[in-house]
């Protein structure tokens, strides 16, 4: 299992973390797991490589999406392109 202080950081386990850790196969998860060794000098087990390398995915993830400003930006764009429907 993930240390107390690992697993803290990003709270519960949300459904998009969970499809990816079991898409990430036992390659990608032991080459995750040599640079986790590497970078911290700790060794993890598969699992908890697969846990961590779905949380960072997830993490990426959320801070790729688009800024609320950007959103709302995009939408008045293609509202101001496309015709009023016609009033009834």
């Amino acid at each position: 299992m993930v240390p107390e202080a690992r697993s803290s950081l990003f709270g519960h386990h949300c459904s998009f973390a969970i499809l990816v850790g079991m898409l990430l196969n036992d390659q990608t998860c032991e080459e995750f797991r040599e640079v986790y060794k590497k970078d911290t000098g700790e060794d993890i087990t598969i699992e908890e490589a697969r846990e961590i390398a779905s949380r960072l995915l997830e993490l990426y993830r959320l801070l790729a999406r688009p800024l609320p400003s950007e959103i709302e930006a995009r939408a008045k764009q293609l509202s101001e392109k496309s015709p009023s429907p016609p009033e009834m």
